[in-house]
């Protein structure tokens, strides 16, 4: 079952949300719509993640911070929320009254998501554990490619993806910039050169005085003066 919740303070339109889900969508595991008041509580639980259906006419102070863990799907009665479904990175958008094929695409989505963010997870403690400690897991939108991070050349950010050159070609990651500089930083032999850009130092050829680095491939990519020094520090440390 995949949990879902409802955040939503018209009663009218979760009871029509409710009765479509349970037609449309039986292995969703609908949670009791929270009280309003009992919004802090919510936030600082630490359930699993689930597909949140969210009125963003409901905006509560900690709300940010509940949404970011989950799914989100935006349901409204009219399009003047879209920026704030935006900001939410919500994966779809319904306008009651809720049509049946949209709403079960919507979820479908939805749990596509769920499903990379448990194979990141499973793939997190699996690393932990030591017995691969040279695989990542990139998810894309069609899943999630495994491979060694020695193949992992560079990654550049983009407009709410992130672009990943390997070896073998360039692969789209829903994941931004944030999250690789997470998961690679830390391994040692990737260095962020820019906020948009992680190199990998085994593919650098030289660093240019234009402020940019160049790869083996040559494509440069910029490198902020404040870097400078630990970026000569940590190729030192590798070669």
């Amino acid at each position: 079952m995949t949990p879902a919740i409802i955040l939503n303070p018209k009663s009218d339109q979760v009871h029509q949300l409710e009765a479509k889900l349970r037609q449309l969508c039986p292995y969703l595991q609908l949670r009791k719509s929270p009280d309003l008041l009992q919004g802090v509580s919510i936030a600082e639980a630490d359930d699993p993640p689930a597909v949140v259906f969210w009125n963003p006419a409901y905006a509560p102070a900690w709300l940010a911070g509940f949404l970011h863990r989950h799914v989100v799907i935006c349901v409204a009665d009219s399009n003047q929320y879209i920026e704030d479904a935006a900001r939410q990175r919500a994966i779809g958008y319904l306008l009651e009254p809720f049509e049946d094929d949209k709403l079960a695409n919507a979820v479908g989505v939805a749990q596509a998501v769920l499903l990379e963010y448990e194979t990141q997870r499973l793939l997190k403690e699996f690393l932990k554990k030591g017995k691969a400690p040279c695989l990542v897991g990139i998810p894309t939108l069609d899943g999630t490619e495994i491979m060694s991070a020695d193949e992992i050349v560079r990654c550049e950010a983009r407009v709410r993806c992130t672009i990943v050159v390997t070896k073998k070609g360039n692969i789209i990651s829903a994941y931004n910039i944030g999250e690789f500089r997470k998961m690679l930083c830390p391994m040692g032999g990737f260095f962020a050169t820019h906020r948009a850009h992680i190199v990998n130092l085994t593919y650098v050829r030289r660093l240019n005085r234009s402020r940019t680095v160049e790869m083996h491939d040559g494509h440069e990519v910029p490198i902020t003066q404040e870097n400078k020094v630990r970026f000569l520090e940590m190729i030192n440390s590798i070669r």
